[in-house]
This record gives structure tokens, C-alpha cells and sequence, in this order.
């Protein structure tokens, strides 16, 4: 335990948080927030139990940062993107955006969706707070898209639809593509979409045909 007392330095402590995080999540998406071990996850992150312990007093806290991380990562990316299409585009152009943001940051972290899910079906009870505290910072994104959606149909450009049923739709689509991706591995060659390269390329293209399955749907 002495070596995990001395003094980090602060780029060191970051690497070794980022491994930490990253190695969690695999963890809690593998096995689920019940079965996980803190031993597998020090193993897998190249560091020892006492230093994970040094960082993470338990595994419910190692949760709720995997968890903050997990949000923060993908949110923060939607909002910057977002904040550089100008004031007043319409809600075709910020739909796009989203989507094509959302593909490219998912495209990367291909886990994040499952994490969610299991997240909120199954596991830690710090799941639903995390969430909800970050995503209330971050409140901006689907104010904006709201904002732009609710503006088009009070002129007529877009059929009368609730806002909550308009975001259910679109998370539904896009979380299909990424779940495909998972059941193609997990079913093997025979299964149809394991010829599919689920790459960035594909997700960006998933992305517009997610827009325009919803335009054509709320065009009048």
C-alpha cells in the first residue's frame, strides 16, 4: 500500500483512471454490476488491487464513475457539435447533426448502448441518479432539437407529434444499428448482418437514412 500513498503524478493518475474506467465498463457490460470483481477489472486495467482501491474505495463508486464517464463522454460530445450550427438552422439541419455526431462518437465506443441498457435494466442503484445529473447539465441538446421540431410543425412544415414520441423513435432506430453489431458477434457467420463491416462509414450512413425515415414520417 505504500507505493499507491506516494505522490502521482497528475498525467499518470489520468492514464491510470482512463485504463481503470474503461477496463469497469467491459466488466460491468460482461457481467453485469452483480458479478463484476474488482480483481478482474485491476487485472484487465494493468494495475494492482491495492492502486484500483487507491482510486476506487468500492465497486459501487467504480460504477458511478464508469457511469458519469460513460454519459459525459457522449453528451458533451452532442453539445459541442451542436454548438457549432448556427442559431435559427432548421430542425433538418440539427437532426442531422445529432445523428451524424452521435454515429461518429458511438462508432468509437461501439459499448456505450449496452452499457446503458444493462445499466438501466439491471444494475447499480447509481444509475438512474448519474444519469439524470448529467443529462441535466447537458440540457441544452434536446431543448434546441425541441425547440426546432415544435417550430416546424406550428408553421406546417411537420406534422403534429409529441416530442417524447418523436425522441423514442429516433433512440429506437439508433440503437438498433449499434445492437446489431453486438448480435453479429455473438451469433456468429451464419447470421445475416455478421457479413456487415459495422464501421464508422456504416453508422454515418445509418445516420441519414435514420433523418430521412423520420422526415418522410412527419411530412405532412
Amino acid at each position: 500500500m505504500a507505493k499507491t500513498t506516494q505522490k502521482i503524478s497528475a498525467d499518470s493518475e489520468s492514464t491510470a483512471q482512463t485504463r481503470i474506467l474503461s477496463a469497469a465498463r467491459a466488466e460491468f457490460i460482461d457481467k453485469g454490476f452483480k458479478s463484476a470483481r474488482m480483481q478482474s477489472i485491476a487485472k484487465s486495467a494493468g494495475v494492482n488491487h491495492a492502486l484500483l482501491h487507491y482510486y476506487f474505495r468500492s465497486k459501487e463508486q467504480l460504477y458511478d464513475a464508469a457511469v458519469r464517464e460513460t454519459v459525459r463522454t457522449v453528451w458533451s460530445g452532442l453539445q459541442r457539435e451542436l454548438q457549432t450550427v448556427p442559431e435559427g438552422s432548421d430542425f433538418e439541419t440539427l437532426l442531422l447533426t445529432l445523428l451524424k455526431t452521435h454515429a461518429r462518437i458511438l462508432s468509437r465506443h461501439p459499448d456505450f448502448p449496452l452499457f446503458f441498457i444493462r445499466g438501466i435494466l439491471e444494475d447499480g442503484k447509481s444509475f438512474p441518479g448519474a444519469v439524470e445529473e448529467i443529462l441535466a447539465s447537458f440540457g441544452e441538446v434536446p431543448k434546441r432539437v425541441n425547440q426546432a421540431l415544435i417550430a416546424e410543425i406550428k408553421v406546417g412544415r411537420l406534422k403534429p407529434i409529441e416530442p417524447m414520441h418523436f425522441w423514442l423513435n429516433l433512440v429506437g432506430m439508433v440503437i438498433s444499428g449499434f445492437m446489431a453489431s453486438h448480435f453479429a458477434k455473438k451469433l456468429g457467420p451464419a447470421f445475416p448482418l455478421s457479413r456487415v463491416k459495422f464501421t464508422e462509414k456504416f453508422f454515418l450512413e445509418r445516420a441519414e437514412m435514420v433523418a430521412a425515415t423520420l422526415l418522410q414520417s412527419l411530412r405532412p
